[in-house]
């Protein structure tokens, strides 16, 4: 009986273990340092370009990119989802229109065929990001 117990507690041990290297192989690492980010905004629906400038930070996440700069105007729900950018709201219900964020080089976005909400996504040294407002 007590041998059951020894047994189940390092089989426990080495499942929890796994599981711990399991998810530390699968988070993105983060890059620390100053950034060169390319950020496109665009209204495909208009055919017009918002915003096409490269910028420079050190913050880790696209999210806290938005939030430093004051020449990207950003309109977020309470989820932090992106419902307009420079003045350009996207409404699903009336025109089917949304906010996508695409990445032609981001390695996280690449590597899972789509790029995440803006609080998760990491953002290396010359990124590209495109906001696209869709119809």
């Amino acid at each position: 009986m007590k041998n059951n117990k020894v047994i189940i507690l390092l089989v426990s041990l080495v499942l929890l273990g796994g599981l711990w290297f399991g998810f530390k192989a699968m988070s993105p690492e983060k890059e620390d340092g100053v950034k060169e980010i390319h950020i496109l905004i665009e209204d495909s629906v208009n055919n017009e370009v918002l915003y096409d400038k490269v910028v420079k930070t050190d913050v880790e996440t696209l999210g806290q990119l938005l939030d430093e700069r004051e020449d990207i105007v950003v309109v977020f729900d309470d989820s932090r989802f992106i419902t307009g950018m420079m003045g350009k709201e996207a409404n699903w219900d009336k025109d089917k229109t949304w906010w996508a964020i695409i990445s032609d080089n981001n390695k996280d976005c690449k590597a899972a065929g789509f790029c995440s909400g803006v609080d998760m996504q990491n953002i290396y040294d010359g990124d590209n990001f495109t906001f696209k407002l869709g119809q």
